[in-house]
């Protein structure tokens, strides 16, 4: 028997990490109830939840949205055979329903000087441009050299790190990476700045005398 799956939800659009309900029925395709099966809530078309139907066929439950950071992630129930369901009773896919999600976006501006020099300390400075998002206390920040982590700090909404340079690192281009770890509603920031590294140049300064008096035999 072809079987036939409903699916609700409380809102349509929701923050990471908030929990929002779910519900439907689960019927044959002439309308039979079926009582007491598992219906999974796929996320994305990843399993995230289930529930069990009742009386009349109905199922509900509540799911957290998960901290993806991606503006919509599609919701279906599922109901499969299982057990004694086996060769009795077809699968079925609810209709797609699309959750709208809401989180908070940053922009890093990144500072570095123009040029660094291998065994020494540069400074990198940045800047947090929340727009019209509320701005957290603080975050967790990551410098990288390369691909090299080099320095970690808490954060406010502007700050300032010395770094010393490796006194192995190779003369010309390098990449300097700020990243900020996603926190609760704020997704991830990145952002990246170029830095020239040279070696310095040692100069002498010579003075001679004008005159030399040499004394006579």
């Amino acid at each position: 028997r072809a079987t036939e799956l409903t699916l609700q939800i409380d809102h349509q659009t929701a923050f990471v990490g908030d929990n929002i309900g779910f519900r439907g029925i689960l019927t044959t395709d002439n309308g039979e109830a079926l009582v007491g099966r598992q219906v999974d809530i796929l996320l994305g078309g990843w399993q995230h939840a289930s529930a069990t139907t009742g009386s009349g066929g109905f199922y509900q439950g509540s799911l957290q949205v998960p901290y993806w950071y991606t503006p919509q992630i599609s919701v279906q129930a599922l109901y499969y055979p299982r057990n004694s369901d086996v060769g009795l009773h077809i699968a079925s896919l609810s209709p797609e329903v699309m959750l709208q999600v809401m989180f908070y976006e940053a922009r890093i501006d990144v500072t570095v000087a123009q040029e660094a020099y291998p065994g020494l300390e540069t400074e990198i400075a940045g800047m947090f441009d929340y727009g019209q998002s509320p701005v957290p206390s603080e975050r967790r920040v990551e410098i990288y050299l390369d691909n090299e982590l080099v320095a970690s700090l808490q954060a406010q909404r502007g700050f300032s790190q010395k770094t010393a340079i490796p006194s192995g690192i190779e003369p010309g281009q390098h990449v300097i990476t700020v990243s900020a770890q996603a926190m609760g509603r704020y997704s991830a920031a990145v952002a990246t700045a170029g830095l020239t590294v040279t070696r310095m140049t040692p100069a002498i300064d010579l003075k001679t005398p004008g005159i030399i008096l040499v004394p006579w035999s």
